[in-house]
């Protein structure tokens, strides 16, 4: 809210007496053409023209420019960004089961929200609809595997809205229920005003990488494109899922590392969704990376030298 400056009457009318003697020099002068060079007050009678001072007008700047705070657990929620230009508020959604304001498709900056379940919501500058992207995350129980918010911010600076899922954190170690979280952040993207909702994508990491698979079976309409990288197994869930496999429709990238051994093996299960699909003839384009550090998964905890085939892949079928 603006700073609002008062004074009292009596500054006023001090004031009013003041440009009056002016106005009387300013026509008694020579060569005067009968306009008083007088600075023009626009107040409201009564007011003085008081501008503010060089630390307040600075308090001002600050506001007009502060930035959320996106930190997962933090206590306080991210306030909204605002366009410089006209103080609206951009991007001010929180949950699921909110939208983006109205002029959300015209901001001149890319905008970053988190939810209150601690999703990341990215949007590109300029104006919308653009095709969208959701990213589901790996990890067990309360560990978080991959990266939410710059995979976020990677889809949006590449002209996608990326929705990065916040799943459930809790100490079963169970994937129970896993993919009506992957379902609620997929329904959020989709009720976006700035997504195209023709040209949609699914990524995930590990037990992401599944559950993207297993929503491309579910909900095979919904996409144009689905990126799984090093997929998990979860006890079995991948052998189910890829019982389903002719019913995706979307091209899917397969990425894996050919080191990605200690937690599970990941080159094997990466390469029997390649099978699935290709006994299905679905369209599946296969990447074996080479040996990453001493864990082959660590290659998708951060956006990183992969991200290259990603974008290639999502321009071509988004």
């Amino acid at each position: 809210m603006p700073t609002i400056y008062r004074v009292g009457d009596s500054a006023a009318l001090r004031h009013s007496w003041s440009r009056t003697l002016l106005l009387i020099l300013a026509l008694l002068s020579p060569g005067c053409g009968g306009e008083a060079d007088v600075p023009r007050n626009n107040s409201s009678p009564g007011s003085a023209d008081v501008s503010p001072s060089s630390s307040d007008a600075q308090t001002q700047a600050d506001a007009a420019g502060t930035v959320a705070d996106g930190t997962i657990g933090s206590d306080s929620e991210p306030a909204p960004e605002t366009d410089s230009a006209s103080g609206a508020a951009n991007d001010v959604s929180q949950g699921h089961d909110t939208q983006p304001t109205p002029d959300a498709a015209t901001r001149s900056e890319l905008s970053v929200t988190q939810t209150d379940e601690g999703s990341y919501v990215c949007v590109p500058a300029g104006a919308g609809p653009f095709p969208g992207v959701v990213y589901n995350h790996g990890g067990r129980a309360t560990v978080v595997g991959g990266d939410l918010e710059g995979t976020c911010l990677a889809l949006a600076e590449a002209g996608y809205v990326g929705y990065s899922t916040q799943r459930r954190l809790t100490e079963s170690r169970s994937i129970a229920g896993h993919i009506d979280d992957v379902y609620a952040g997929l329904d959020a993207l989709l009720a976006m005003s700035d997504v195209d909702t023709s040209r949609v994508a699914i990524m995930g990491f590990s037990r992401g990488g599944l559950l993207t698979l297993q929503a491309a079976t579910e909900r095979p309409d919904t996409f144009s494109a689905i990126v799984t990288m090093a997929p998990a197994s979860a006890k079995g869930l991948l052998d189910q899922v890829l019982g389903d496999a002719d019913q995706i429709d979307a091209p899917v990238l397969v990425l894996v590392s050919e080191n990605d051994l200690f937690q599970d093996d990941h080159v094997t299960l990466a390469q029997n969704v390649v099978d699935a699909l290709e006994d299905a003839d679905k369209s599946v384009r296969h990447i074996l990376y080479p040996a990453f550090g001493e864990d082959g998964h660590e290659r998708f905890f951060v956006v990183g030298g992969y991200w290259d085939d990603v974008l290639t892949f999502l321009a071509e079928n988004l």
